[in-house]
């Protein structure tokens, strides 16, 4: 499970620290044709193919992050999160904590009054979280709940984190915690994790609907018309921007499934345009979130790529680059191999 005290996804981070790094061999050979000049879609090479297939999953990981983001802060909100596996991520079970010492400062008296809830807790090595948690009913979920989290300096296992997380509470069915619906809005304003030569930063939000019967699979979704991923990596600027996002879940008793239809914009020096991604089999991931079932199609310029995942950090590519039905790549890679290769210029 990923630290409680770093938003950017794994894979977001792999991705800045790999500026510079990996090897070379026939993957680093410049392919000058540009099969997507004159358009906005990204054509596929020989060359930019694997550059291409990392941008893809890495989205994909940080719009599930995302999901599984929201689904622990709801929990948090009203403090119904139990354990890991049924509130998500760390994170919620973070703001839990911070919910509990926050009311405890706020009142000597056993009845809490509703209203706002502040606090600030320090993050595992350095730095703190602001918590603010605005409930109309402590321990129930309620239509203009909201919760703040302010990161400063916050440095758990890896990099600093900076900036801001919420979710707002909009509508209620029932009690969402058993048996009922929530919806709510997620935003990151600016969350910036890593130094200032080594930064990633997130801005964007996402309407996220969830759904929980007894005896039956929780299910949602997280739509999303834009999130874009910033990268400052040893003086090399590029990002990632994900458009137009359908994420669908379900529980399961090992993990999550998922299906995913999304556009991106691509800004990297090996891979620029706009690709098309969508689910044609269900991703599968454990309870952490990693991927490790599934395929992906990638739609580009006259070109199609399929990604397969074999396992969590590996994955089969198999890329059309003219769309005639052959596959004029056929690999199996794992991330570690791929990352480097977005930065090839």
């Amino acid at each position: 499970m990923r630290s409680p005290l770093q938003f950017a996804p794994l894979l977001l981070t792999l991705l800045a620290s790999a500026c510079g790094g990996g090897g070379g061999g026939g993957d680093s050979k410049v392919d000058n044709t540009n099969p997507s000049s004159g358009s906005d879609l990204l054509g596929f090479t020989v060359s930019n193919t694997k550059a291409a297939a990392i941008l893809s999953l890495v989205s994909v990981d940080s719009t599930t992050s995302m999901l599984r983001d929201a689904r622990g802060s709801a929990d948090a909100i009203d403090e119904q999160l139990s354990q890991p596996a049924q509130g998500g991520v760390q994170l919620g079970i973070l703001a839990q904590e911070a919910l509990t010492h926050a009311r405890a400062l706020s009142s000597a008296a056993g009845e809490q009054p509703a209203g706002a809830y502040r606090g600030r807790i320090s993050c595992a090595v350095s730095g703190s979280i602001d918590i603010i948690a605005t409930v109309a009913t402590p321990g129930t979920y309620t239509a203009g709940d909201r919760l703040d989290l302010g990161y400063t300096n916050c440095v758990g296992r890896n990099d600093p984190l900076n900036g801001v997380m919420s979710l707002d509470l909009s509508e209620v069915t029932g009690d969402p915690a058993t048996n009922g619906t929530l919806t709510a809005i997620l935003r990151y304003v600016d969350l910036r994790s890593g130094l200032p030569d080594n930064l990633v930063s997130t801005q964007g939000e996402a309407r996220f609907f969830q759904s929980r019967t007894p005896g039956q699979p929780e299910t949602g979704w997280l739509r999303s018309n834009t999130l874009k991923h910033s990268f400052n990596v040893s003086g090399k600027r590029a990002s990632l921007t994900t458009i137009n996002l359908d994420l669908s879940y379900s529980t399961r008793s090992d993990g999550f499934a998922y299906t995913v239809t999304q556009s991106m914009n691509l800004d990297f020096p090996a891979a620029q345009g706009k690709v098309e991604l969508s689910t044609t089999q269900t991703l599968l991931a454990d309870t952490t979130g990693r991927i490790f079932g599934g395929k992906l199609l990638i739609r580009g310029r006259n070109s199609a790529q399929y990604v397969s995942y074999l396992g969590p950090g590996t994955v089969r590519l198999e890329t059309d680059t003219n769309n005639d039905g052959k596959m004029d790549v056929d690999s199996i890679s794992s991330f570690s191999d791929l990352y480097y290769m977005v930065w090839l210029q």
